[in-house]
């Protein structure tokens, strides 16, 4: 079985045709509605929408509230919240009754980002709003045109959301979670966390994943402080031995020692540099505080030169001041993603019981359990605009792990024609810059409880799905 790749269908080709008639006397409006503004993926949230009839029908079970992209039969498919419908149940409404619909909405494993480069502060604060729009209906008619109109932010993680801390760097903080291979990770409970400030440990962790650096035995190259003991010691070595990092001194690499945004320059100008930055830096400093002679200055004026640091003014750095982990991943993207091309997952992987053709990438609802005759569609979202021909041949493989022997797997090889087209899709077709991949799932699989994997280029997508397949 073979993996499928499309590009994605505009929405407003599910819309057409019109809904069926609605009968006399049937009316209703939309008097408030109670839902989240932002989630997380998957999380759940209970949400209400309060409807007041305005006809000369009794409403009764057949009135069902539609979580849709727009009133037709075909757009129902594209259910965005994994609801078909929120029916009335155990009353009937009389005509200038009302009735209030309660429901759980449960986020996709999305991430919707609509965005041209350059990404725009705007595009950053904005970004991520997947509608949730509501609709009446008596079965499969429409009823009237009212609406709620809603949007609910998603992302990885629930610190980085609109209203938090982090949230003015929801989108490098989005790119480095999902890179593969990996450069940044949450914490547990899908906290992010990104005001917590970077030590020299962590700074390696972040570096060495940006460079694909490979890691090895441990050799005890700075024995006094970085033992075998020590969490980050592979990726610490990594880094030294690539001429990326230095020690205090011969034996002490100061792991836990707060890495400034002095310090920080220099990590990533030497990995942008592949070791020593040769001294060439400007006959005039950039900034009063960072002055010729200045300990990093050839390093700070190299992430000037190459569009990864800023000052907090014309002319000042502020070198002292500790580098966050919000802040990091805007240096880490702006140094290692932005310039390259490299593999970004904005979507999945997941299972969804709707293809995800139909649905479009706008968020379809993913399915934890599905049965065997009809186990669903595996699925992948890459950021097109930041794939490079120069990946090509790009492998992308789906692994169904669980009780089926032998284990189901599809893999797709992209070539340097289709992700140029991909590329080009994000400018001149829809400005909309994804690449869906996605994998019909074998039927008659064995019940029992699976694990979605999937690889792109021999490394770990930064996420495994839970499934299950029933009778």
């Amino acid at each position: 079985m073979s993996v499928r790749h499309l590009w994605l269908v505009a929405l407003v080709a599910l819309c057409m045709g019109a809904a069926g008639a609605a009968q006399a006397g049937d009316g209703y409006a939309v008097i408030s509605h109670d839902l989240p503004a932002t989630l997380e993926w998957e999380a759940t949230a209970a949400g209400s929408v309060l409807v007041d009839n305005t006809g000369t029908t009794a409403w009764g079970s057949s009135y069902v509230l539609r979580s849709v992209v727009c009133p037709t039969a075909a757009a129902r498919l594209a259910d965005q919240w994994g609801l078909t419908s929120v029916p009335i149940t155990g009353v009937t409404v009389p005509p200038e009754g009302q009735y209030l619909f309660s429901f759980d909405v449960v986020a996709p494993p999305i991430t919707p980002l609509r965005y041209a480069l350059p990404l725009t502060p705007t595009q950053v604060a904005t970004a991520g709003s997947l509608p949730c729009d509501w609709m009446l209906m008596n079965g499969d008619t429409l009823i009237g045109t009212d609406a709620v109109e809603h949007a609910i932010t998603l992302s990885r993680f629930s610190d980085v959301q609109p209203g938090t801390a982090g949230a003015w760097a929801r989108f490098w903080i989005e790119e480095c979670a999902g890179r593969v291979p990996l450069i940044a990770a949450g914490f547990g409970g899908n906290d992010y966390r990104p005001t917590l400030t970077v030590t020299r440990d962590q700074m390696a962790v972040y570096m060495a994943r940006a460079l694909n650096l490979p890691t090895a035995a441990y050799e005890g190259i700075f024995p006094d402080d970085v033992p075998a003991s020590q969490w980050a010691w592979p990726w610490i070595e990594a880094l030294q031995r690539a001429g990326i990092v230095q020690g205090f001194d011969a034996t002490h690499y100061g792991p836990a020692a707060v890495v400034n945004r002095d310090a920080m320059a220099v990590y990533v100008a030497r990995g942008m540099e592949g070791g020593i930055v040769v001294p060439s830096g400007p006959v005039t400093a950039t900034f009063t505080d960072v002055p010729i002679g200045f300990w990093a200055y050839d390093e700070v004026e190299y992430c000037v030169a190459h569009n990864v640091v800023s000052g907090y003014s014309p002319t000042i750095y502020e070198p002292t001041w500790p580098v966050t982990r919000d802040q990091m991943t805007v240096f880490v993207y702006r140094g290692f993603i932005q310039p390259t091309g490299t593999a970004v997952v904005w979507a999945g992987p997941a299972i969804s019981a709707a293809h995800p053709g139909i649905a479009e990438h706008l968020g379809w609802s993913s399915s934890f359990s599905g049965p065997s005759d009809d186990p669903g569609t595996a699925y992948l979202l890459l950021d097109a605009a930041r794939l490079s021909p120069d990946m090509a041949p790009l492998d992308i493989t789906f692994e169904l792990l669980g009780p089926e022997t032998p284990t189901p797997t599809a893999t797709d090889t992209l070539d340097a024609t289709e992700i140029q087209t991909a590329i080009d899709n994000v400018s001149t077709q829809c400005g909309c810059p994804f690449l869906l991949v996605r994998w019909e799932l074998p039927t008659g699989l064995a019940t029992g409880e699976y694990t979605l994997v999937v690889t792109i280029g021999g490394y770990d997508v930064p996420r495994r799905f839970a499934y299950t397949i029933t009778d």
